[in-house]
């Protein structure tokens, strides 16, 4: 759990104290072995997946934490390539939005549920 515990520091300072305590736990009883190979297919993934999501035709929001430095740029790329996408960046959130800004992510979840 050496590596993965060198890779949580590399972003650790982002999170608000109460949610680095969470995922440090989390992480340091990940199995590294595992984690690893679920590294290797979210990098292996299929290049034309963004041209297939072109012709998706239900109504989607991406919801994205402001300061999600792995998905930020993704997040965009989604709400850009799917039609009538939304993209809802929720402010002073990293990875977890859901728990970071709870209010402000159920608030999101709601508007999509309201325009579907």
């Amino acid at each position: 759990t050496g590596d993965l515990m060198g890779l949580f520091a590399m972003f650790a300072d982002t999170l608000p104290t109460d949610e680095r305590d969470r995922l440090q736990r989390s992480w340091a009883a990940m199995d590294p072995v595992a984690f690893v190979a679920l590294g290797d297919q979210l990098l292996s993934h299929d290049d034309g997946i963004l041209a297939r999501l072109a012709t998706v035709t239900v109504p989607t929001t991406v919801i994205v934490g402001e300061h999600d430095t792995g998905l930020r740029q993704g997040a965009d790329d989604l709400a850009a390539t799917i039609p009538g996408a939304q993209l809802v960046v929720i402010p002073d959130a990293a990875h977890s939005p859901q728990r970071e800004q709870r209010e402000a992510w159920l608030a999101a979840v709601a508007a999509h549920l309201a325009r579907t």
